[in-house]
Formats: structure tokens, C-alpha cells, sequence
């Protein structure tokens, strides 16, 4: 039986949050919006950019967080959703010994993973 392991190294930052979750603006968010605001390089990017420093020139000093983070409780839950969900889609089942551990009925699945 052929076994395959997985060690994805930015895993939680690809986790959605699906509650909402607020946090105080980082201390040097303005001077790089500022930065990001002047630079000539993507007219939609700079855009963005100066929306955000306008928000936070009127007091808006709280971010709303839309993918997970290290260190918060939720990230780890919200990444192994979102493998399950890609893994349960490939075919894969998951065990009832361990629900991170999946079992492959069809052999041809294998070669797809590997692509």
C-alpha cells in the first residue's frame, strides 16, 4: 500500500474565516499605505491603498480579518476544512480512527495527487 504525506509550510494563511473577527490596526499600517499610495506601479493596488489610509485618517483603526492567521484559535480549524473539503472532493475518505488521516479506495487517484 502506497503512502503519501503532505507538509504544506503556509498552511493556516489559506484557511477563510467564516465567523467574523476584528483586529486593532498594526502600528505602522499607515506609513505603509502611504508608501503603497505613491507608488507607481498598480493603479488598482494604490487605489486600495488610499481608500484604507482615508478609513484610517477618520479613526477607523479596526480591520476586519478575512483569512486566517497564525496564532489564533481558529486557524487551524479553518485550514483542515478547507483540506477536507479538497480532499473529500479528490475522493479521498477520511478514517474513523483519525479524521486526519485519509484512505484512498481507487488507485488512480494517487497519480492525480502527485500532479
Amino acid at each position: 500500500m502506497p503512502i503519501s504525506q503532505l507538509d504544506i509550510t503556509s498552511a493556516y494563511l489559506h484557511g477563510e474565516m467564516d465567523n467574523i473577527v476584528h483586529l486593532e490596526a498594526p502600528e505602522l499600517l499607515e506609513e505603509m499605505l502611504t508608501r503603497i499610495a505613491k507608488d507607481k506601479s498598480d493603479r488598482d493596488t494604490r487605489n486600495k491603498a488610499k481608500v484604507m489610509l482615508t478609513h484610517l485618517q477618520q479613526g477607523r483603526r479596526v480591520c476586519l480579518l478575512r483569512k486566517a492567521l497564525y496564532g489564533l484559535r481558529q486557524s487551524g480549524c479553518q485550514w483542515h476544512s478547507k483540506l477536507n473539503t479538497a480532499l473529500k472532493g479528490a475522493g479521498l475518505i477520511s478514517t474513523n480512527a483519525d479524521p486526519c488521516v485519509y484512505v484512498n479506495k481507487k488507485k488512480t487517484l494517487h497519480s492525480r495527487l502527485r500532479r
